[in-house]
C-alpha cells in the first residue's frame, strides 16, 4: 500500500470511528481505597487524576466501600487529588504510572478544611497488588539509552525472566538476522506469541512474526504479558507484546540523531583471522522524533485538547556477511578420494582402488557445476571455504500520530505506520543472489467514551500489511539445464499427468545438494511474493460497581495471505552417499539418491477470521486481597483457499484415503473443520499481608489459534506435480544424472509426494499456573520470587506419515501407502512442559541510578519445533514416525539457566564544579547491559539414507562406552566425534537434542556525554560498545556424522565486539 493510500486509510477510520464513540483498550489504571486516620472507609470522595503532560483529568467520587478507579487511562506522570467536606485535601504528585500497570494509590484523609491542602510526591507503585500477570515494562529511560545494537527495542524483552527474543527462522527472514520480531516466553515457542502496536495486530500472516520495528525514538514504554494475564488476552498463547507509540504533549519536544558504525573500529570475526580480509560495516541509522500541541496561528490552539508526533528513522548499510561453508576439496573433484579411511563402493561392482574414480567415470554434469562453483580457500575437507559478499541494506519507516480530546468524556488517537526494507541475500555458492523487498503498513483508530466516571467504553480498529518480493539479481535465469549436460529435464502437468517442456519460472541450474557440501543450484523458491492482511477490530466496556471492576469485550481478526511460490520451482538432485559410500563420490560419478520434477508456481489465497468474547471480574475483597476471575470464548475458523483448490488428504479414512473435495469445484475449500464452543478461564490472587509485601497466584488456560502461517507450506496437489525418484540400493544404476527420470514417460506411476493437515485438527492450547512473591525493598526498590509453570497440547508438529520402516529393499514397496510418496503430514498431537523458577530484582529511576536484573532456572521439554519455522541448531520431525514419545527430550530452545542485567547511571556532578571542569567532566552517564546464558540443545544425525526409510532425520548410535561430551570442548571439536557410529538399516540409539552448544557471555555499554546548550536544549555524545570483551557467541557445530565438517564449529551467532557513536539534538 502507498504512503497516500495508507493516511487515506486512517483518515478513512478516523471518520468512521467518531460515531461510534468508544476504545482505549488499555488495561493501565490508578486504584486506591480512601480513609480516615482510624482506617474506617470513607465515601462521597471526590477524586481527579491529571495526566501532567496533556492536562487531561479523570474524576469520580468513592462508594460505600471508599475505593475509586481511573480504567484505560494513558501510561505517564500524573497528579491523583482527593478533596471531601471535613477533610484536607491529599494531593499526590509525580506519580508514575507504566502501561497495564494497576497503580495502587491509597490515601489517608486528615480532618481540617478542604482549603487546606497537603501536597506529597507519590512514591513509584513498585508492588502488582491487583493482578497476578507475570511480566515487566520497559520504559522510555531504558528503551532510549540502554545500548542496542541495531537499535532494535525487541533486543529488550529478554531482560525479564523467563523471557528470549525469537531465535528460530521466523525471525530470520530471507537470510536476514533480526529482520522479523518474536518473541518466546515460558516455554512457548515464539510463533504463539502475539505483537500488538497501540492495540493493534502486527503479524505477518506467514510467520506470525512482525517486520514492524519502530524507531526507539517512537515508542513510550512496552510491556511484555509472560503468562498468566487476563481474559482480555488471548488469539495466541505465548507471550503478548504490547508498545505504545509516544504522544505528543503540551510542549514541543524532539530529537535529531544519527548512529554511525564503521568495520574500522570493530574486532574482527572469530573465524577470519588475519590475513583474510576483515568484514566490512558501514551503517548509519538517522532521523527524528518531534511532538507537540497543535498549534496553528490565529486559528487554533490544540494545547490540552490536540496533540501530534510524528518519528522518522532511515538505515543505510554496507555490510560484508562472514560465512562459512564446506565445498568439495579440490581433490575430490578430480575423483581422488584416497584421503578417506573407509573404502568406496563401485555400483558397477566391488570397489574403487585406492579410493581413486578413473576419470572416465566421472560425470561431465558434476564437472559444468563445479567449473561455476567456488573453489575451497582454506586448507582441509570441512569449512574449508570461507567469503564474504558485500550487500547494500536501506530501511526507510515513518510513524505519525495525533490525539484529540473532545471533552473529558471523549478521547480519540489514531497512528499510521509505514516501513520498507530492501536488501539482498547473498549465498556461498553464488548461485543464488537474491533481492528481497519488504513493504509494510500499519494503521490503527482508536476511541474513548465516558458514559459516566464508572462506565467507560473501548473501540479499536486497526489494518495491517506486508508486501514481500523476492527475485534472483541473476540476469541469466532463463538459463537452459542442457547446456549443464542435463537432458530431459522435464516438469509434469497436473492434468495429464505427461511430461512438459520448462516455462521460464522453473529454468535456471537443477540444485544439486550433496550432504554435507554447500548446495549447487537455483533458489527453488523463487520468484517469491505474497502479500498479508489484517483487519483487527475490539471493542471493551469497564464497568466499576463498589468492589467490582468489571470489563467485558469481543475481539475480532479477519486474516488473508495471497502467495506466489514454489515450494521447488526446478526440481532438485540429492547425493547422500548411499552409493559409494560418500556423498561427494555419489555427485562425482553422477549417481543421485533422489531426483524431483520441478513443481511449478503455487498460488494461493487463504482468509481466516476469529472471533472472541471475554468477561473479566476483578474483585477487592477487602483493601488487602483481591481476585481476578475471567472467562473467555474464542472461536478460530478454518483457513479456507479461495480458488476452490483442494488441500486436505484423509490418510485416516477406514479402508482408504482421499482428498474430500472435487478437483474442478471453484467453490471456497476449507482445510479442515472450524473447531467450536472453546470456554477458556482465568484466575488470579494477589493478597498483600503488610504493605511491603505482595502474595500471587496465577493460571489459566490458553487458546493459540490454527494460524494460515502453519499452513502455507501445503501445495496444491491439483495445480501443481512433483515427482520423485528415489534410487533403488539393490538397483544403484537407475538413477543417474543422464537418466533423471528413469521411468521416462510414466510419470503418472510414479508415487506422489504431498503435504496435508487432518481435516479435524484443534487448537493447541496452554494451560500455565503460577507463584509468586513480591517485597518492596526501599521506596525505589522491588524483589520478586516466581515458580511459573505451563503445559502445552496439541501442538504443531510435522512428521512424514508415510515412511517405510528400516530394512533392506526398495522404499517404496514398504511405505504405508505404497502408490504415494512421502506425505508431510502438518499434525496437532505435540505437547510440551515447562517448569521454572524466576527472580527479579528492580530499582527504578532515583538519584540518578536505575538497574533490573533477572535469573532464571528453567527446563523445557517437547517433541518437535513447529511445522513452517526451523531453529539454527536443531533438526525436526521424527526419527520413527511410530514412536513419537521417542523424541521426548529438551526443547530445541531450551535454557538451564539466564541471567541478565540493566543499568543506568548518571555519574554524579560535583556542585563545586563550574566552568570548564563541568563542561568537561559532568553531564556523564553510563549504561549497560550484561547477558549470561547457557547453550541450547542440539542433535546429532548420520549422513545418508543408511536406515533405508526414504526420509526423515536419521540419528546414529553410540559407541559402547564412549562418552560424547568432552571436559575441555573448543571450536574445533565441540564434542567427542568418536562416540558415534552409523546405524545401518535399524533405528538409531542416539535421541533427540542430547549436547549443547556454547553459551552465552556479552557485556554491552554506553558511555554519554551531554553538553547544554541552553534551557531544555542539549546535545549528547553517545559511545555504545557491544560485546564489549570480545567473547565469541558461537553457533551449534556440525552434527552430521560423515561429513567433513563433523564435530567442528565454523560460525558465531552474534558478533564480536563492535563499538558505535552517536550524536544527538534533544529539546
Amino acid at each position: 500500500m502507498s504512503p497516500l493510500r495508507c493516511l487515506a486509510v486512517a483518515g478513512l477510520l478516523t471518520v468512521c470511528a467518531l460515531p461510534a464513540l468508544p476504545q482505549g483498550g488499555e488495561s493501565t489504571e490508578i486504584l486506591g481505597v480512601i480513609q480516615d486516620s482510624t482506617g474506617a472507609l470513607i465515601p462521597g470522595v471526590s477524586v481527579s487524576a491529571t495526566h501532567t503532560g496533556t492536562n487531561i483529568t479523570r474524576r469520580m467520587v468513592t462508594g460505600d466501600s471508599g475505593t475509586y478507579a481511573f480504567p484505560s487511562i494513558q501510561p505517564g506522570i500524573y497528579v491523583v487529588r482527593a478533596e471531601c467536606p471535613g477533610f484536607r485535601t491529599e494531593v499526590r504528585t509525580d506519580l508514575e504510572v507504566q502501561i497495564n500497570q494497576k497503580a495502587r494509590v491509597n490515601i489517608t484523609m486528615q480532618v481540617g478544611q478542604v482549603t487546606e491542602s497537603v501536597e506529597v510526591t507519590a512514591q513509584a507503585a513498585l508492588l502488582n497488588t491487583d493482578d497476578a500477570t507475570l511480566g515487566n515494562v520497559v520504559e522510555q529511560r531504558r528503551v532510549v539509552d540502554l545500548p542496542l545494537n541495531g537499535r532494535n527495542f525487541a533486543n529488550l524483552a529478554g531482560l525479564m525472566p523467563g523471557v528470549i527474543k525469537g531465535i528460530s527462522s521466523n525471525t530470520n527472514q530471507y537470510g536476514r538476522r533480526d529482520s522479523a520480531i518474536a518473541v518466546s516466553a515460558n516455554g512457548m515457542r515464539e510463533n504463539q506469541g502475539q505483537v500488538l502496536y497501540d492495540g493493534v495486530y502486527t503479524a505477518w500472516n506467514i510467520n506470525n512474526a512482525t517486520f514492524f520495528r519502530a524507531s526507539i525514538e517512537a515508542i513510550q514504554e512496552f510491556k511484555v504479558h509472560a503468562g498468566s494475564y487476563s481474559a482480555e488476552y488471548g488469539h495466541n498463547a505465548g507471550a503478548q507484546v504490547e508498545i505504545h507509540t509516544r504522544p505528543g504533549s503540551n510542549d514541543i519536544h524532539g530529537a535529531l540523531f544519527e548512529f554511525f558504525r564503521n568495520d574500522k573500529t570493530d574486532a574482527r570475526n572469530y573465524f577470519f583471522p588475519a590475513p583474510l580480509r576483515k568484514d566490512i560495516l558501514q551503517r548509519n541509522q538517522f532521523g527524528f522524533v518531534l511532538s507537540g500541541p497543535v498549534l496553528i496561528p490565529n486559528l487554533y490552539n490544540g494545547k490540552n485538547r490536540t496533540f501530534w508526533m510524528a518519528n522518522f528513522e532511515g538505515q543505510r548499510e554496507k555490510v560484508e556477511i562472514p560465512q562459512v561453508g564446506t565445498v568439495l576439496p579440490v581433490p575430490f573433484r578430480s575423483g581422488d578420494f584416497s584421503a578417506l579411511t573407509a573404502p568406496l563402493r563401485d555400483p558397477l561392482g566391488g570397489f574403487f582402488a585406492g579410493n581413486q574414480v578413473p576419470a572416465n567415470r566421472i560425470e561431465q554434469v558434476s564437472r559444468n557445476y563445479l567449473d561455476v562453483h567456488p573453489l575451497p580457500n582454506t586448507p582441509g575437507t570441512g569449512a574449508n571455504l570461507v567469503a564474504a559478499e558485500t550487500q547494500v541494506n536501506d530501511i526507510n519507516q515513518w510513524f505519525l500520530r495525533g490525539d484529540h480530546n473532545f471533552s473529558e468524556k471523549d478521547r480519540l488517537f489514531s497512528r499510521v505506520a509505514l516501513y520498507r526494507f530492501e536488501f539482498p541475500t547473498i549465498g556461498l555458492d553464488y548461485f543464488n543472489p537474491l533481492q528481497s523487498r519488504i513493504s509494510a503498513s500499519n494503521a490503527v483508530v482508536n476511541h474513548t467514551h465516558m458514559f459516566s466516571p464508572t462506565v467507560l467504553n473501548d473501540f479499536r480498529i486497526g489494518f495491517n500489511r506486508a508486501w514481500v518480493f523476492r527475485r534472483s539479481l541473476r540476469t541469466d535465469t532463463d538459463f537452459d539445464p542442457e547446456s549443464m549436460g542435463l537432458v530431459g529435464v522435464r516438469a509434469v502437468d497436473p492434468e495429464t499427468l505427461q511430461p512438459r517442456l520448462l516455462n521460464p519460472r522453473e529454468t535456471g541450474r537443477v540444485p544439486m545438494n550433496v550432504q554435507g557440501f554447500l548446495s549447487m543450484g537455483d533458489a527453488g523458491l523463487i520468484p517469491d511474493f505474497n502479500v498479508s492482511e489484517t483487519w483487527h477490530l475490539v471493542d471493551s466496556i469497564t464497568v466499576t460497581r463498589g468492589v467490582h471492576t468489571f470489563k467485558a469485550g469481543i475481539d475480532f481478526k479477519r486474516l488473508r495471505m495471497d502467495r506466489q511460490a514454489s515450494n521447488n520451482a526446478r526440481g532438485q538432485f540429492q547425493f547422500n552417499g548411499q552409493v559409494t559410500g560418500n556423498a561427494a563420490a555419489d555427485f562425482m560419478i553422477g549417481f543421485p539418491s533422489l531426483s524431483q520434477t520441478p513443481d511449478g508456481v503455487n498460488p494461493v489465497e487463504y482468509n481466516q477470521q476469529t472471533y472472541a468474547f471475554y468477561v473479566q471480574d476483578n474483585w477487592r475483597v477487602n483493601p488487602r486481597l483481591t481476585i481476578n476471575l475471567g472467562m473467555r470464548y474464542e472461536f478460530v475458523g478454518t483457513v479456507d483457499e479461495e480458488n476452490g483448490f483442494p488441500r486436505a488428504l484423509r490418510i485416516d479414512r477406514p479402508g482408504g484415503y482421499l482428498f474430500p473435495e472435487d478437483p474442478t469445484s471453484k467453490e471456497v475449500v476449507k482445510l479442515y473443520d472450524a473447531e467450536k464452543y472453546r470456554f477458556w478461564p482465568r484466575i488470579g490472587i494477589a493478597y498483600r499481608p503488610s504493605d511491603k509485601w505482595v502474595m500471587r497466584l496465577g493460571g489459566g488456560v490458553y487458546n493459540n489459534a490454527n494460524q494460515i502461517n502453519n499452513l502455507t507450506v501445503i501445495p496444491n496437489p491439483f495445480r501443481t506435480f512433483q515427482v520423485q525418484f528415489v534410487a533403488d540400493p539393490a538397483n544403484p544404476t537407475g538413477l543417474t544424472l543422464r537418466n533423471p527420470y528413469p521411468i521416462g514417460q510414466q510419470a503418472a506411476a510414479a508415487p506422489r509426494s504431498v503435504v496435508s493437515t487432518p481435516v479435524d485438527r484443534q487448537n493447541a492450547y496452554n494451560v500455565q499456573w503460577s507463584a509468586s512473591v513480591q517485597r518492596q525493598i526501599t521506596q525505589t526498590t522491588v524483589f520478586e520470587m516466581a515458580y511459573v509453570g505451563s503445559q502445552a497440547s496439541r501442538l504443531d508438529n510435522s512428521r512424514n506419515a508415510n515412511d517405510a520402516p528400516p530394512a533392506p529393499g526398495p522404499v517404496q514397496p514398504r511405505r504405508r501407502y505404497p502408490d504415494w510418496g512421502p506425505i508431510r503430514w502438518l499434525g496437532a498431537d505435540g505437547k510440551s512442559y515447562y517448569q521454572s523458577l524466576q527472580l527479579r530484582g528492580e530499582r527504578r529511576f532515583a538519584r540518578g541510578l536505575s538497574y533490573l536484573a533477572s535469573y532464571t532456572w528453567s527446563h523445557n521439554i517437547d517433541q518437535s519445533y513447529g511445522t513452517n519455522e526451523s531453529l539454527p541448531f536443531s533438526t525436526n520431525g521424527a526419527q520413527n514416525q511410530d514412536c513419537w514419545a521417542c523424541e521426548r527430550s529438551s526443547s530445541g530452545f531450551d535454557f538451564r539457566h539466564r541471567f541478565t542485567n540493566t543499568f543506568l547511571w548518571n555519574i554524579p556532578t560535583p556542585s563545586s564544579w563550574t566552568g570548564p571542569a563541568k563542561f568537561t567532566l559532568g553531564d556523564w552517564s553510563f549504561n549497560g547491559i550484561m547477558t549470561y546464558q547457557t547453550g541450547f540443545p542440539f542433535s546429532v544425525t548420520q549422513q545418508g539414507n543408511r536406515q533405508n526409510t526414504g526420509g526423515g532425520p536419521q540419528r546414529p548410535d553410540f559407541v559402547p562406552g564412549a562418552n560424547p561430551r568432552l571436559d575441555n570442548p573448543d571450536p574445533a571439536q565441540w564434542f567427542n566425534t568418536a562416540a558415534f557410529r552409523f546405524a545401518d538399516l535399524k533405528f538409531g540409539e542416539v535421541g533427540r537434542n542430547i549436547l549443547r552448544q556454547p553459551g552465552i557471555r556479552t557485556w554491552d555499554i554506553g558511555l554519554f556525554k551531554e553538553f547544554p546548550v541552553k534551557e531544555l536544549h542539549r546535545f549528547q555524545f553517545r559511545f555504545e560498545a557491544f560485546n564489549l570483551f570480545n567473547t565469541p557467541v558461537f553457533r551449534a557445530p556440525n552434527a552430521v556424522l560423515g561429513t567433513p565438517a563433523f564435530g567442528q564449529i565454523t560460525a558465531t551467532w552474534q558478533d564480536n565486539r563492535q563499538l558505535q557513536f552517536a550524536l544527538k539534538y534533544l529539546f
